[in-house]
């Protein structure tokens, strides 16, 4: 029996000392990926401090915007926001009316110029065609947005600003929310943080199952355990399509028609026209989008441009691979070039819809 029992605790005492090496070599490797991350993205826009930090403020409810009369310059281009947050462009006639834009970092314009955004393309378009009839394009987009943001910012906004139009531009990776820019925007996109839930540690149930909830809060707030969730993660990957293994997207998708169905009702009560523009990535161009947003704002009759069927924009050249170095999201955000022809295609939608041939509405 002594034999035995001594066999056992030599076990235990072999098993606690395997689980304490695997979890200091744990410890060193997610600090080396930690760096590594940090390297990697140390000129990256969106992640540099304190450009970064200094670019957003929180705003309620549970968001997040552009920090108001905030100047930068990043690579040779301006950065400029207004008192409201809104991306400064270029000067507009005092009797303009004015059009609203919604989005993330391709409307706001990341890598780009105050100038050379869409937003302020757009403008100028609008008005080489409509003297008579100037628009004030407002650039609201803010980096790192998701479609929930989106309405969020509209409300905020149009109280502010009293527009004549709203614009909307949405993305694939909309799906994701991202409510804490400061947790980091681009960890949100890929999956929820690896931590112990809120409020698991609480007084509740019987003293065995306090202990049991202890023992598994403490097990997932191992270094060991979150290497484990990233094995087992890139595992599934290699044996199912992403919106199959990942969590996020999976509840975001589900939850896309009442957030679709929530925003147009907002819209509805403001009782101002409105539109909701897609931007593609390169590997969409030339197809309708497969988005779910697109699919559903097409299905309830809404009026949506799907820029993956711009004439034109069929070049990878208009798209950012070279941008700031190479730090600009590739294949996502647009150059100069690409701004240009996106915001002629939006100025001959409005048109098409007629929202430019009705007499400026008085603010």
């Amino acid at each position: 029996m002594k034999k035995v029992l001594s066999n056992l605790a030599l076990g235990g005492i072999a098993l606690l000392i395997a689980l304490v090496a695997a979890e200091v070599v744990a410890r060193f490797y997610l600090g080396y990926q930690n760096r590594v991350m940090r390297e990697r993205n140390q000129g990256n826009i969106l992640t540099r401090p304190p450009v970064f930090e200094d670019l957003y403020a929180p705003i309620e409810p549970g968001g997040f915007t552009n920090r108001a009369n905030f100047t930068a310059e990043w690579w040779g281009t301006s950065v400029r926001t207004d008192s409201l947050g809104c991306r400064i462009g270029p000067p507009a006639p005092d009797s303009s009316r004015r059009i609203l834009f919604i989005g993330d970092s391709m409307i706001f314009g990341t890598g780009l110029s105050d100038s050379l955004t869409i937003p302020a393309l757009l403008q100028k378009a609008v008005n080489e065609r409509y003297p008579e009839r100037p628009a004030q394009v407002i650039n609201a987009g803010v980096p790192g947005y998701d479609f929930r943001q989106y309405i969020h910012q509209t409300q905020r906004l149009n109280a502010a600003l009293h527009p004549s139009l709203i614009l909307i531009g949405i993305c694939n990776n909309d799906l994701y929310p991202t409510e804490d820019p400061f947790g980091t925007i681009f960890a949100s996109r890929g999956g929820k943080p690896i931590e112990a839930p809120a409020g698991s540690l609480k007084n509740r149930g019987d003293p065995v199952r306090r202990a049991a909830a202890m023992c598994r809060d403490r097990l997932k707030s191992c270094a060991f355990y979150a290497l484990w969730q990233q094995f087992r993660s890139r595992l599934m990957l290699l044996t199912a399509s992403r919106d199959k293994y990942d969590p996020l997207l999976k509840e975001s998708a589900n939850a896309a028609a009442s957030t679709v169905d929530e925003f147009l009702a907002v819209l509805q009560r403001l009782d101002l026209p409105y539109g909701f523009v897609f931007q593609p990535q390169l590997n969409q161009l030339g197809r309708e989008s497969d988005n779910v947003f697109y699919q559903l704002l097409k299905a309830r009759h809404q009026p949506v441009l799907d820029l993956c069927l711009t004439p034109g924009l069929t070049d990878a050249g208009y798209f950012a691979k070279a941008a700031a170095g190479g730090r600009i999201h590739p294949e996502m955000h647009f150059n100069a070039r690409g701004s240009r022809i996106v915001a002629e295609e939006i100025a001959d939608w409005l048109i098409t819809q007629g929202w430019w041939t009705e007499q400026p509405v008085t603010r």
